[in-house]
């Protein structure tokens, strides 16, 4: 829903990084492309031409959970920020496994922070 508040009057395009199946069907197809008609595309943002192949010209938003529950697999946030911020699109980081005590995505070049304890 922050997500869709935040970008409401400049609908377009998500790109998501491995997230849990239950927010996939939640978040893509009861949310936003019924009701607010955003499209969503899911990619292994460790591989950067996949990524980079990803972003459209309306893509608005590019969702990193690092590290990711329950797999752990991590996402390099400096690059993925660094790209985002290529494309004019905004990153948002779920750092909810890891808090900000052992990671900080706002040191890394993230200016959109998500988390359990925020």
């Amino acid at each position: 829903m922050m997500c869709m508040a935040a970008l409401k009057d400049t609908l377009g395009e998500f790109i998501f990084h491995t997230l849990f199946f239950s927010f996939f069907l939640v978040v893509d197809r009861r949310i936003l492309k019924p009701h607010a008609n955003i499209d969503t595309t899911f990619v292994d943002v460790n591989d950067e031409k996949a990524l980079n192949d990803a972003f459209q010209e309306n893509t608005k938003l590019l969702w990193v959970e690092t590290p990711t529950n329950p797999t752990l697999k991590l996402a390099d946030i400096r690059r993925c920020a660094t790209i985002a911020h290529e494309h004019n699109c905004l990153l948002i980081v779920d750092n909810t496994f890891l808090s900000p005590y052992n990671q900080n995505p706002l040191d890394l070049g993230n200016k959109s922070l998500f988390g359990d304890d925020m």
